[in-house]
């Protein structure tokens, strides 16, 4: 690797840092300003923004990015993930609508509010020109960009008190400013020079090679935030409001692996091609994911009183017994990252698929039921289990794939 991108992968990782501690100054602003009840409907609401994400992509993004580095048109097949996703959303937007209805109770209208951003969001697609092109500096700025205009907005409403349906409102505007950096720059960087020729790519080719794992996104989505929303909804309010941010600051520190597997997926993808030692190269990246994401956890486990109280403050008291719980399991989330952004590139969507959502479809049982039967603690401890299972599940297909050898599948 060059010294220019050591330093570019340095860049990004700071800005992502960056973009981290924002998130966690708007946690101490908003928990306070808000309190638990209110909080916790913002951030049931933002989850569910979340769970709407991760089903309109379903898979999209990296198989762009995958598709880019492969040397499609950049902007071209950016457009048509955009537009994909966009499709995605016409499809799903009864269900998020009656989520909203029903785990909402007396937050319908917030959670509602929230879920608009999935407008935007389809839009940021465009910073796979970015990740695909290997720049990574750039990533972290638009990544970055978006957490910045929240906290101004955030700082904004709290100077002015604003409610907190307002508050929902600049969430989305948030996201937008995420959504029009990427596609400006998407332009800039790479004209649009392929709307036809032997790479042209349609909306309809992406979410057909995606969808062996739109089944798979959707079954891991319902069970990590649906599973959330379900326990936001059987809590009473300081409880579910504790839960719910613990899972927040989870989902900030996943910041890591997300920065890893956007420099490696493009590098692995390049990698597999001129069969340039990609083993070595995943041994690497995993090595450093498991070995940053247990440092991360046990610092998160041996000061969770503490930071708790500093992020949310005393009206939360149940959350550094939810943050212990939850950071149990980020080294497997933080691993499945890597393990995930592999066995793509070595197109074996299929194979995740299969993995992932046979072991969603049982983790959101399971974790739904605990909420309902042992409250948000006994339901925290089925996630943990559910990620080790998905770990171990995708560590194996990843052994018995490359066994013989790291060579990507061509059909």
């Amino acid at each position: 690797m060059s010294r220019a991108n050591l330093l570019a992968q340095f860049g990004q990782l700071g800005l992502r840092i960056l973009g981290l501690g924002t998130s966690l100054v708007v946690v101490i602003v908003l928990a306070r300003y808000l309190g638990p009840a209110q909080y916790g409907s913002l951030t049931a609401g933002l989850t569910l923004a979340s769970l709407a994400y991760g089903v309109m992509d379903s898979g999209i993004f990296p198989l762009g990015v995958r598709r880019i580095s492969g040397g499609a048109p950049p902007l071209h097949v950016a457009k048509m993930m955009t537009r994909s996703r966009l499709i995605m959303l016409a499809v799903i937007s009864p269900l998020v609508v009656a989520v909203a209805v029903v785990a909402g109770n007396d937050s319908s209208l917030i959670l509602l509010v929230c879920a608009l951003s999935t407008v935007p969001y389809a839009y940021t697609s465009y910073r796979a020109v970015a990740e695909a092109t290997v720049k990574p500096l750039l990533v972290g700025v638009l990544l970055a960009s978006q957490n910045i205009a929240w906290l101004a907005l955030v700082l904004v409403a709290v100077a002015t008190n604003l409610d907190v349906t307002t508050l929902a409102f600049m969430s989305v505007a948030a996201c937008a400013v995420q959504a029009i950096l990427s596609w400006l720059t998407a332009r800039l960087i790479a004209p649009d020079d392929g709307a036809f020729g032997p790479n042209r790519v349609t909306a309809r080719d992406l979410i057909r090679e995606a969808w062996p794992l739109v089944w798979s996104s959707l079954a891991v989505t319902a069970y990590y935030r649906g599973s959330q929303l379900a326990v936001f909804s059987f809590s009473a309010p300081e409880d579910g409001a504790s839960y719910l941010a613990a899972f927040r600051l989870l989902d900030a520190a996943q910041v890591l692996p997300a920065t890893i597997i956007s420099v490696l997926l493009p590098r692995l993808v390049n990698a597999l091609r001129s069969n340039a030692a990609p083993a070595r190269l995943f041994m690497q990246y995993f090595a450093f994911t498991m070995t940053a994401s247990v440092f991360v956890s046990v610092t998160v486990l041996l000061f969770s009183d503490f930071i708790a109280t500093v992020l949310l403050g005393p009206k939360y008291s149940t959350a550094p017994t939810y943050l212990s719980i939850a950071f149990c399991a980020f080294p497997f989330i933080a691993g499945a990252y890597v393990l995930t952004s592999s066995l793509i590139a070595l197109n074996r969507e299929r194979l995740i698929a299969f993995v992932s959502a046979a072991i969603a479809v049982l983790g959101f049982c399971a974790v739904t039921a605990s909420a309902w039967l042992g409250g948000p603690e006994v339901a925290g401890y089925a996630v943990v289990s559910v990620e080790v299972v998905h770990f171990t599940g995708l560590l194996i297909a990843l052994f018995f794939q490359t066994r013989k050898g790291w060579y990507r599948d061509a059909s």
